[in-house]
C-alpha cells in the first residue's frame, strides 16, 4: 500500500482522515473473512463498526487539541480603547490621550516622542504604560501600549502589548488620525510560579 501524506494547515485532520480511510479498508477485509469462514444466521451477522473507529479517532483528536490549548499567557486580552487622542509637533512632538484596557479602569497618558521606553500613565493604579516610538524611520510614530496584570500573592505577572501607527496633527497625514480608536493586543508575556 503506497501512502502519500499531504501537508495541510490541519495535520491532525489529515491524520484522522487517513485512519478512517484505512480502518474502513481493513474493516471490509475483516467482514469478508467473517462472511467466508464464519457463516452466521442473517440475524446475527456482524455489522461494521466504522462509527466506533471514527468516534474513537475523533475523541483522541479532540483530547489532543484540548491538551495543546493555549495557556492564559498566550491568550492575550482583547483591546486598548484610546480616546481624546492629540499628537502634534512644533518645536518637539508631544502626545496626550486617555485609554482603557478591556473596558476597565481609565488612564491618562502624556509625553514627548523623545522617550525611548514605556512611561507610566496616571490612573487608579500603575498598570498602564505608553509611549510613541520615534527612534527610526521604521518605527516612526508607533503608539506602543502595555498593560501589566500582576498578582503578588499568586506570584504571577502578565504583560499585554499593543501598537499602532499614529499621525501628528501637524503632518501631511493628519486626516488619517482619529481621536478615538482601538489597539488590539499583539503580544503578551507572563511569569507564573
Amino acid at each position: 500500500m503506497n501512502t502519500t501524506y499531504k501537508t495541510t494547515a490541519f495535520p491532525l485532520l489529515e491524520l484522522i482522515h487517513h485512519h478512517i480511510k484505512h480502518s474502513q479498508h481493513y474493516q471490509s477485509q475483516l467482514q469478508s473473512i467473517h462472511t467466508n469462514y464464519l457463516q452466521l444466521p442473517n440475524d446475527h451477522q456482524t455489522k461494521p463498526i466504522n462509527n466506533m473507529y471514527a468516534s474513537t479517532i475523533l475523541a483522541l483528536g479532540a483530547a489532543t487539541l484540548a491538551a495543546a490549548a493555549p495557556t492564559a499567557c498566550s491568550q492575550p486580552k482583547d483591546t486598548f480603547e484610546v480616546s481624546k487622542f492629540v499628537f502634534g509637533c512644533t518645536a518637539g512632538c508631544y502626545y496626550n490621550f486617555d485609554v482603557t484596557y478591556n473596558d476597565g479602569d481609565s488612564y491618562h497618558c502624556a509625553g514627548a516622542t523623545t522617550a525611548t521606553d514605556y512611561i507610566q500613565c496616571t490612573g487608579e493604579d500603575d498598570n498602564l504604560l505608553a509611549y510613541i516610538d520615534n527612534t527610526t524611520d521604521k518605527t516612526k510614530n508607533i503608539l506602543k501600549l502595555e498593560y501589566v496584570d500582576s498578582d503578588v500573592d499568586a506570584g504571577t505577572r502578565y504583560n499585554y502589548y499593543g501598537h499602532k501607527r499614529v499621525y501628528a496633527a501637524t503632518s501631511s497625514d493628519a486626516d488619517k488620525q482619529k481621536p478615538e480608536f482601538s489597539v488590539k493586543v499583539s503580544s503578551s508575556t507572563g511569569v507564573a510560579k
